[in-house]
């Protein structure tokens, strides 16, 4: 199949990240090259692709403020560990930061590994796994979230959701949903998190 290329880096000084457009997996509209940044594929592809991740880590953090799928190779395959952030809320921003900001969106989030760097400070400051939050709608299946100093999995705001078959391990906190979140477990093992495996706070919803 021919491929396309798309060349993400235009600043001077910037390196460049290349990714493919096309398919060396089925299914995929986009295909991220080791050492490419994720970041900037996700910035740069079009509302509703599914950008899939061959075998690797990835360290850095995630923003993600539109419709898109991340699709790995399994959780013994693709890994991304956070790097630390700028906001000032998060003195380690979220591992993946998903936020819907008005304009509903879904994200998939399939077949990885998400885990985060130690942490310090304050609980607000530790690193979490994936936060949904506002108008997202988030499917979570086939992912493992461990080793975070924070919450692994959290839904806040108005963001609903399904985690399926997704094991949330040795964090803080396991699967938090806070103020109206709503999500449908099935499959979940939420197991040996330091305080809370599943919690559930303000008039969030567990199905």
């Amino acid at each position: 199949m021919r491929k396309l290329w798309l060349v993400l880096g235009a600043a001077a000084g910037l390196s460049i990240a290349v990714v493919a457009i096309g398919d060396p997996q089925a299914g995929c509209t986009v295909w991220v090259e080791p050492g490419a940044s994720l970041q900037a594929a996700v910035d740069a592809a079009p509302p509703g692709a599914v950008i899939c991740l061959p075998q690797g880590s990835w360290e850095e953090n995630l923003v993600i403020t539109k419709s898109v799928t991340i699709r790995g190779q399994g959780v013994e395959r693709t890994r991304i560990s956070g790097s630390g952030g700028t906001d000032p809320f998060f003195i380690s921003q979220p591992v993946i930061w998903i936020k819907g900001e008005g304009k509903p969106i879904t994200v998939i989030i399939e077949d990885l590994a998400i885990q985060g760097p130690p942490g310090s400070g304050s609980w607000w400051g530790l690193p979490h796994g994936l936060v949904a939050q506002g108008t997202a709608w988030v499917e979570v299946r086939g992912v493992r979230v461990s080793g975070l100093p924070g919450i692994g999995i959290w839904l806040s705001e108005s963001a609903q959701g399904a985690i399926r078959d997704t094991a949330v391990l040795e964090n803080e906190h396991g699967v938090w949903l806070s103020d109206e979140a709503q999500a449908t477990l099935e499959g979940v093992r939420a197991a040996h998190n330091r305080m809370h495996n599943i919690a559930l706070g303000g008039a969030s919803r567990a199905r």
